[in-house]
């Protein structure tokens, strides 16, 4: 049993952490010290906002994959052919109806 409560003991004083001037700062200059460091002024915070944009841009731009150039000029004409031709369809459309207005305001 002594054996056993002189475990105890020098576990219990192992554990025991010593009193050092860190410990001892006052409660009120203690939270002064913990907001100071809590929040760097905002010029700072400010650079690390626009350094973590460029950083999340540049690795955003990195995962890019552009088309080869023949398969953009082919899906370009593709564009410009088929806006010519709604072009051409809305256009015809438009002299039709022109047309029937004139006829039907010339009957009345």
């Amino acid at each position: 049993m002594a054996d056993m409560e002189k475990n105890e003991t020098t576990v219990d004083a192992e554990v025991a952490t010593p009193v050092t001037e860190e410990t001892t700062v006052p409660a009120a200059k203690d939270k002064k010290v913990k907001a100071k460091a809590k929040k760097p002024n905002i010029f700072a915070r400010i650079g690390r906002r626009i350094a973590k944009f460029f950083r999340d841009y540049n690795s955003e731009r990195k995962k890019i994959s552009w088309k080869p150039w023949s398969e953009v000029c082919k899906s370009a004409g593709i564009v410009i052919v088929t806006v010519a031709i709604f072009s051409v369809v809305i256009w015809g459309m438009d002299q039709a109806f022109g047309s029937l207005f004139k006829w039907l305001s010339g009957l009345i």
